[in-house]
């Protein structure tokens, strides 16, 4: 695939705007292509643009900007659904809804299934394993169109160093990728996860933040995405941590991963 450079907009103002305050149409670019500069205000300093476009649901839910969307408890106008997901405007995007235990189902604003994704649960001995694999499938099938997770614990002393490794075909490139989403856990920081497209390799780069909101009573995550990324990709990730937390929480007695 030719990659065509894209030269940055006009030099940053020093107040820049946010993004409700911001209008117009999103641009998909060929190449990874970065609107933020002297448009938008970056969240977090920590996420840069790829080196490549990732899309692995849809080109249509590619970013063009550091974009950030919440996930939380509301009325779906849509589908009645009780969570939500909106973008940085208060737009619906889509909702979520658990299926079981170990399923859940995002819905598109025409109450259509987008996909599902399914913790794989597994008997080691007299211990359940829910968190070693999980897959994401197209609509409402089992196909696994949308790739796999696979967990890897490593444990020192009381505290757990979560690693996930993601594996897709990009539909830009048709080509196998691997994503590494990181979770070091610890008392004040138990649900934030980084999501870096080629791990270990020189151009290694965050291109997700996903973390919950440090209120006790509110229910709300935020998903925070570079530009050239699949959002709904990355809103998948979330939804199956929140699922992996929530049986955690209600079976595990609160050994939260």
């Amino acid at each position: 695939m030719t990659i065509n450079s894209a030269t940055s907009p006009t030099t940053p103002t020093t107040n820049l705007p946010s993004y409700d305050e911001i209008e117009g149409t999103p641009y998909y670019a060929d190449a990874p292509y970065d609107e933020t500069d002297g448009k938008y205000k970056k969240f977090n300093k920590d996420i840069d643009l790829p080196d490549h476009q990732i899309v692995v649901i849809g080109e249509e839910y590619l970013t063009t900007s550091h974009t950030v969307f919440f996930m939380k408890k509301a009325f779906s106008k849509y589908s009645g659904h009780s969570i939500v997901i909106f973008d940085s405007e208060n737009k619906e995007i889509c909702s979520y809804k658990k299926k079981s235990i170990n399923e859940v189902f995002l819905y598109d604003n025409n109450n259509d299934v987008i996909l599902n994704s399914k913790i794989e649960i597994s008997v080691k001995g007299f211990v359940t394993n829910f968190f070693d694999r999980f897959v994401i499938s197209s609509g409402r099938s089992s196909d696994c169109k949308f790739g796999t997770i696979s967990a890897v614990k490593n444990k020192v002393g009381k505290d757990k160093n979560i690693t996930y490794t993601a594996d897709f075909i990009n539909r830009i490139t048709g080509k196998k990728e691997i994503i590494e989403i990181r979770n070091p856990t610890n008392k004040l920081n138990r649900f934030q996860y980084s999501v870096y497209c080629n791990p270990g390799e020189e151009n290694e780069t965050m291109i997700c933040k996903i973390k919950r909101g440090l209120s006790k009573t509110e229910f709300e995550y935020s998903i925070e995405v570079a530009p050239g990324v699949d959002y709904m990709y990355m809103i998948a990730y979330c939804s199956i941590f929140m699922g992996i937390r929530n049986v955690h929480t209600h079976l595990l007695f609160n050994d939260n991963v």
